[in-house]
């Protein structure tokens, strides 16, 4: 049985992922760049069960401070 299941996050080389699906032993994953692969489930560590439809942002906006004021 595995953890990973389309929707979940994982972490590949230090790098956020989310898992899009899987094709027999391997695993389509989309990255913080917005590039995808095909990976090992070895190559993953389970991050969270999701279900996520997109990655985070790496970094939040800048907030508007005349919008605070």
């Amino acid at each position: 049985m595995t953890l990973f299941h389309p929707g979940c996050l994982a972490v590949f080389h230090s790098k956020a992922a989310l898992v899009k699906g899987i094709s027999g032993d391997k695993l389509e994953i989309a990255l913080e760049g917005g590039t995808c692969r095909n990976v090992r489930e070895k190559d993953l560590e389970w991050l969270h069960p999701g279900p996520a439809e997109a990655l985070p942002h790496e970094r939040l906006p800048d907030p508007d401070f005349e919008e605070i004021v």
